[in-house]
């Protein structure tokens, strides 16, 4: 999907990384007058890496990063490890909707073990499948914008955090759609809001791939450069001020989050959000 262009500003959502991708490369800007702000990304010196959360000297203008982003970005998938590891998994844990054993008086299959200890009650295995009565649909949104003076790790927790929920959610058989979004206002007053799917139901979850919206200079770079490609108005500067995500963009969206353990709190409070609404009933 391209961008649209309404009363409410420049809307737009793209169904994968690599048409925003696309779309942010555009060579030419729509306005002559915006031109300069889209080169400027273009431009960016390796001295200034590390506010794309890259090492220092690493090349970083957007065609650079871009071609990061198209190929993932291993070095980001290891770092979600700091996450998991904050995690109690003993505790916090999605309910498994696939199918588990169950040890009842009756079943496909009897344990002889379980006959001579005297356990004739639950001597029988079968196998079970959980039936969620709601949707089995997440769609989680990390915020892919902040302040230009903040630190390059509140991007890359938020985008953290909401693969290693889906990572886990997908792991107890819910479909998860991940996806990224930044909303601002250009000091040329026009209100801008892009939508990236990195991953849609049914899709499988790469680490590696999805970790690439964890990547500051997904937003800070590719972002920041399909501003003034795109827009309708003179956009007036480099940047743009951050706003809210859209209202009801998705079922969890991680906010505010700027550390390994933010991110593990958010994923938690997302967990026992998601096992406190379902209901369940026992099938075949």
């Amino acid at each position: 999907m391209s961008a649209e262009y309404n009363p409410a500003g420049l809307i737009a959502e793209y169904s994968c990384i690599s048409d925003f991708v696309a779309a942010a490369g555009m060579p030419m800007a729509r306005l002559k007058v915006n031109q300069s702000k889209a080169d400027y990304w273009e431009g960016q010196p390796s001295a200034g890496a590390p506010w794309f959360g890259l090492p220092a000297g690493t090349p970083c203008g957007t065609s650079a990063i871009s071609k990061l982003v198209l190929a993932g970005w291993p070095e980001g998938a290891k770092r979600m490890a700091d996450v998991a590891a904050l995690l109690d998994s003993d505790l916090i844990r999605p309910a498994d909707l696939k199918r588990r054993v169950v040890w009842g008086a009756q079943g496909d299959e009897l344990s002889m073990d379980r006959v001579y200890s005297g356990r004739i009650d639950i001597a029988w295995r079968s196998s079970k499948r959980r039936v969620r009565q709601s949707n089995r649909l997440i769609t989680l949104c990390a915020d892919s914008i902040v302040s230009g003076d903040a630190s390059s790790e509140a991007l890359y927790w938020r985008g953290a955090a909401v693969v290693v929920l889906a990572d886990m959610l997908q792991s107890a058989g819910y479909h998860c759609r991940i996806m990224g979004n930044f909303t601002g206002r250009t000091l040329g007053g026009e209100t801008v809001s892009c939508t990236v799917i990195v991953k849609d139901f049914g899709a499988t979850l790469s680490m590696v791939d999805c970790a690439t919206l964890a990547l500051p200079g997904f937003f800070r770079s590719i972002g920041h450069r399909w501003i003034p490609v795109h827009a309708m108005q003179e956009s007036g500067s480099t940047g743009i001020a951050p706003r809210s995500l859209p209202k009801g963009i998705a079922d969890y969206a991680a906010t505010g989050v700027s550390s390994a353990e933010l991110a593990a709190q958010w994923i938690t409070r997302s967990i026992e959000h998601i096992n406190s609404t379902e209901s369940w009933q026992e099938g075949e």
